[in-house]
C-alpha cells in the first residue's frame, strides 16, 4: 500500500530521531571509554561503585533499536480515532476541570496539614511527615473523584469512549507488555542524560533522583515505610493518570488538537509538575515514560493501560533505590 506523505515524513521523523540517539550513545560510550582509559593510566583509589555494567549498556542499546524498529516497521506511531469521551468532545472544559480539582484539591490538604503541624516536623522524622502529605494529597484526590461520581449520578453517567474501547483485561496486558518495551528506551534517555550532566555541570548526578525514592532507601521498614511505599506505586499512578491521561489529554484532543500534539503537550506539564520532586537531569526520562503512557491511552482507549504502566515504572525505581548504598541515598536527599 502506498504511504501518504504525512507518513512518510512521520517516519523519516522518527527514523532520524531514533538513529540520533544511538549516534549520542555510542559518541557518549567512546567518551566514557577514552576517560576511562587515561583514568587507567592514573593511580586511583577504587573505582566508581556509581558505574553502569557495559554489557547492560550495550544490551539497552540493542533492544532500543529493536523496539524504535518494531514501534517504525509496524506503524504503532499511528494514532487511531479520538479517545475522547462523547461528552468531552462537546464539552473539553470539563476534562480541564478535572485536572485543575485534582491539582488543586490536594495542594489545599496538604497546605492545611502543613499550616496546622507547621514544617519543622519535616527534620524530626522526614518519613513520617511526608508519608502524612502524601496521603492527605491522595485523599484530596478521592474527594475530587467522589465528586465527580455524584456529579454523574446525578446528570446521567456519561459515555466514556469516542470509539470502541479495548477491553480493560487487554489494556492491562498491552500496558504490561508495553513498559517491558519501553523500559531498554528508558534506560537508553536516563544514561544520555545522565552524560549530559556530565558533560555541563561536571560532576555525575546523585545515584537517586527522586526525594521520595531517597526517603524510602534510608528508612527503615515501618508502617510509614509500608503506607508510603503504597501510596508510590498504587496511589500514585491511579491519581496521576486520571489527572493527566483521563482529564488533560482527554481535554485537550476534545479541543480539536491531534493525537500526538496532545501526547506531547501533556507529557510536557506532566514533567514540568515534577520538577519539585525529581532533579532536573531526571525529567527527559519522565517526560519519555509520559510519552509511552500517553501513546498507550490513544492506541488502547483506556485508562487501564498507563495506569498499569505507570504502576510497574514505580515499583523498578521503589526496588532499584533499595539497592542502592545508604551513603549514596543520603546523598541524593534534599533537606
Amino acid at each position: 500500500t502506498m504511504l501518504s506523505r504525512a507518513d512518510v515524513m512521520t517516519r523519516s521523523v522518527l527514523l532520524m530521531i531514533g538513529l540520533a540517539a544511538v549516534g549520542l550513545i555510542v559518541f557518549g560510550l567512546a567518551a566514557e571509554y577514552v576517560e576511562a582509559a587515561d583514568a587507567a593510566m592514573q593511580p586511583s583509589p577504587e573505582a566508581s561503585d556509581g558505574e553502569r555494567p557495559w554489557l547492560l549498556r550495550i544490551g539497552a542499546i540493542v533492544l532500543t533499536a529493536g523496539v524504535l524498529g518494531l514501534f517504525i516497521r509496524r506503524g504503532w506511531w499511528r494514532l487511531p480515532g479520538s479517545t475522547v469521551p462523547r461528552w468531552l468532545m462537546r464539552q473539553p472544559e470539563v476534562g480541564f476541570g478535572l485536572f485543575a480539582a485534582m491539582l488543586l484539591v490536594p495542594m489545599l490538604t496538604v497546605g492545611g496539614f502543613l499550616g496546622v503541624v507547621g514544617p519543622g516536623d519535616d527534620a524530626e522524622s522526614p518519613l513520617r511527615f511526608r508519608t502524612i502529605a502524601t496521603g492527605l494529597g491522595a485523599a484530596g484526590h478521592v474527594l475530587v473523584l467522589i465528586g465527580l461520581a455524584v456529579i454523574w449520578r446525578r446528570l446521567g453517567r456519561p459515555t466514556w469512549s469516542g470509539r470502541e474501547a479495548m477491553s480493560r483485561g487487554r489494556a492491562a496486558v498491552v500496558g504490561v507488555v508495553a513498559v517491558v518495551g519501553v523500559y531498554p528506551v528508558l534506560h537508553i534517555v536516563s544514561e544520555l542524560s545522565i552524560f549530559a550532566h556530565r558533560l555541563i555541570v561536571g560532576e555525575t548526578p546523585d545515584a537517586i533522583a527522586h526525594e521520595t525514592l531517597a526517603l524510602l532507601a534510608t528508612g527503615d521498614m515501618t508502617g510509614w515505610w509500608l503506607a508510603m511505599v503504597g501510596l508510590v506505586i498504587i496511589a500514585a499512578p491511579l491519581f496521576e493518570e486520571i489527572m493527566y491521561r483521563g482529564g488533560l489529554q482527554s481535554a485537550i484532543r476534545g479541543f480539536g488538537l491531534p493525537g500526538w500534539p496532545a501526547v506531547l503537550l501533556t507529557s510536557a506539564i506532566f514533567t514540568l509538575m515534577h520538577l519539585h520532586v525529581a532533579d532536573v537531569h531526571a525529567l527527559p526520562t519522565l517526560f519519555t515514560l509520559s510519552v509511552a503512557m500517553g501513546w498507550m491511552y490513544e492506541r488502547t482507549g483506556r485508562l487501564t493501560a498507563p495506569i498499569v504502566m505507570h504502576i510497574a515504572f514505580n515499583a523498578a525505581n521503589v526496588a532499584l533505590a533499595l539497592t542502592i548504598p545508604e551513603e549514596q541515598a543520603v546523598a541524593a536527599m534534599v533537606w
